[in-house]
């Protein structure tokens, strides 16, 4: 069966089962996976899910999303946040994502992630869209719209000002919709875009229509179809042409727009003025002509003004009245084509009731016939489709086992290759026996989930300095382990070649070898890596420890505990910063004090009774009672406590725990 036959058939499973809660059989899935898969799973279904079933799709990413939240995890927090956008407005449940997307944004606020933000912004003004929030979507559009021109992203940015300007038109703010528009229009001679241009004009001139300026409108539409016709854009000229139709449709029969509202005010007030000072002229008792003819040059002038005045006011009054009769009559017109219309319809929805009857009736003589047809040609041909199912059979089972043989010579063949890469891989790890020469009671408790791991200890030695690496690198098996040949490169150059021996200097080079290394697959997928640096001074005795993604425990004489945590930043990452700086622990060291560096595995595993995680708390416990055992004989001890948590259940990660004492 091929690949997308079985997406197919899991989508199908998934809009099936998530009508209710998860399901006990996609818990189980995820019980023999870490967190980042389970989250990497659930995101994936999710995703595919948004179209044919928004709310199972909904419920994946909130799932997911409380794992990451659980395990500290902000880059997928953030990843499946925007899932839940989606889903929640294709499912209409747009107030469900609104919480998620904005405790989305207050972390990539605090990461100064101004890409990621202003694509938040755009998910949270889509979701106060469907909520007709107007106000608040205007308000994290407009924020989007700020970042992207500062970002210099002008393709975004031009979509991000299309929905600033829909809610604008939809919240009947029709000049700043007409404002907004335009500057959409600006941005998409910028690009260059001719179909684009067409589409914000094509929007700028219905802003128009609505403000009732047509003339403007006009003009916009009848810009925007030339383009589209220049570009051979049909559809997109069709589109305007119905705009411009409609326009020249309703302007006889349109209520008062507020640019009509906002004319007509104006004239009022010039009426008004007209009025008041032909009331004044009244009380002058205006003279006749004969009478102006014998007044002076300057009574002349003013005489004539009056009645000019009086002249201006009866026109405009004629124009009024002939105005009002144009209305009626318009009105009347209305109403006898609407009583054309509503006829024309009575007729053609008989005339379609008849149409569908008799259509019916066909269809079921139609079907019955081919019933009959089916039947005989079914009864005929039975006795040779068994014979032929027969041979088909025969034929398969051979083709099966020719393919279950070459499947098997092809499994051994991965298998051999799989396992000399684990010889390699292990010829890369120093010997526990040669670090113990520096570090006094070292030991390595090293199972790494498939034949290779993503999990490895790394050494150097100097004169005056021990360095002890605990590395997990994204994933397991082979994909674990190559990324886990690229760490022990990259920290050979810079502790042998560039000579950097502080472990936080070390965690912040590496930060950035590992952005520009992954940067150039041009992908986005989490090639992150946790990992733990101690450097030991002989001379001072003093321990120095930087950490990426992990927490250490240290064990003192007296059994006090100390936990030291470094898990706010990590190596590389969806989200990762070139200039992440990462906190540097200087400890001066009692005599019997022991040391312990560990990837996640351990704590994460599932077992026992209640097949949960061993958790924290459970490990460090095991690690007290490990300080209390001669060194040599603590990785058997870790090995005997990891088996009898574990049972049969299958290992979730690689597992690695280091550790000393001084």
């Amino acid at each position: 069966m091929s690949r997308i036959s079985l997406c197919w058939i899991l989508l199908f499973v998934v809009n099936l089962l998530f009508s209710q809660n998860i399901p006990d059989s996609l818990q189980e899935k995820l019980a023999g996976k870490s967190p980042k898969d389970q989250i990497n799973y659930l995101l994936l279904i999710a995703n595919n899910s948004l179209k044919t079933n928004p709310q199972a799709a909904l419920s994946l990413a909130i799932t997911a999303n409380s794992i990451a939240v659980n395990n500290s995890d902000k880059n997928n927090e953030v990843k499946s946040a925007f899932i839940i956008s989606k889903a929640s407005r294709l499912a209409g449940k747009a107030s469900v994502g609104l919480d998620y997307i904005s405790k989305a944004i207050t972390i990539l606020m605090a990461a100064n992630q101004k890409q990621y933000l202003a694509q938040a912004y755009n998910e949270q003004g889509l979701l106060f869209k469907e909520m007709n929030k107007w106000n608040d979507a205007i308000t994290a559009f407009s924020k989007g719209v700020s970042l992207y021109e500062e970002l210099g992203d002008k393709k975004t940015q031009y979509l991000v000002v299309g929905n600033l300007g829909d809610v604008y038109n939809k919240s009947r703010q029709f000049k700043q919709a007409i404002e907004t528009f335009q500057k959409a229009k600006k941005l998409a001679e910028e690009l260059g875009d001719k179909k684009e241009i067409a589409i914000s004009l094509n929007l700028l001139g219905v802003a128009y229509a609505n403000y009732g300026n047509a003339t403007e409108a006009t003009n916009q539409l009848t810009a925007a179809k030339e383009i589209a016709n220049s570009i051979g854009n049909t559809a997109l000229a069709n589109q305007i042409q119905t705009n411009l139709d409609n326009l020249q449709q309703n302007l006889a029969f349109k209520n008062k727009t507020e640019f009509e509202k906002e004319q007509e005010k104006e004239k009022e007030q010039y009426i008004s003025s007209l009025q008041a000072e032909y009331q004044n002229i009244k009380q002058l008792a205006a003279k006749s002509f004969e009478e102006i003819e014998k007044l002076k040059i300057e009574d002349q002038v003013k005489e004539l003004k009056i009645k000019a005045i009086q002249g201006e006011f009866e026109k405009q009054r004629l124009e009024n009245e002939m105005k009002e009769q144009n209305l009626k009559l318009l009105e009347a017109e209305k109403k006898q084509k609407d009583a054309e219309i509503q006829r024309q319809n009575e007729t053609l929805a008989y005339q379609k009731r008849i149409m569908v009857i008799i259509g019916i009736a066909l269809a079921i003589v139609f079907l019955l016939l081919i019933f009959v047809i089916r039947l005989y040609i079914s009864n005929k041909r039975t006795l040779h489709i068994v014979r032929q199912q027969k041979q088909q059979i025969e034929q398969q089972k051979n083709e099966i086992e020719l393919i279950n043989k070459e499947l098997a010579h092809q499994n051994t063949i991965i298998r051999e290759s799989i396992d000399y890469a684990k010889h390699i891989q292990f010829a890369i790890l120093p010997s526990p026996t040669e670090i113990q020469k520096h570090l006094p009671n070292f030991f390595v408790f090293f199972k790494p989930r498939d034949v290779v791991s993503g999990d490895f200890y790394w050494f150097y030695q100097n004169q005056q300095t021990s360095i002890l690496a605990t590395v997990d690198c994204t994933g397991h098996g082979v994909p674990g382990a190559f990324m886990s040949l690229i760490a022990d490169s990259l920290l050979n150059k810079i502790v042998k070649e560039k000579n950097i021996h502080v472990p936080s200097q070390i965690l912040a080079e590496l930060n950035r070898e590992v952005i520009a290394t992954m940067s150039q697959s041009g992908d986005e997928l989490d090639n992150s890596m946790d990992i733990t640096v101690c450097a030991h001074n002989k001379a001072t005795n003093e321990v120095l420890i930087s950490m990426a993604g992990h927490s250490c425990v240290i064990i003192k004489p007296n059994n006090q505990i100390e936990e030291l945590d470094g898990k706010d930043y990590v190596i590389g990452g969806v989200f990762a910063d070139i200039n992440t700086e990462y906190k540097l622990f200087n400890l001066s060291v009692v005599q019997g004090t022991s040391f312990y560096f560990y990837s996640d595995g351990f704590p994460d595993q599932i077992g026992g009774t209640e097949k949960r995680k061993l958790g924290q708390k459970a490990f460090v416990n095991i690690l007290l009672s490990a300080a209390t055992i001669e060194p040599a004989k603590r990785s058997e001890f870790l090995e005997k406590a990891w088996n009898d948590w574990k049972g049969d259940k299958k290992q979730v990660d690689d597992v690695i725990v280091t550790g000393f004492s001084l």
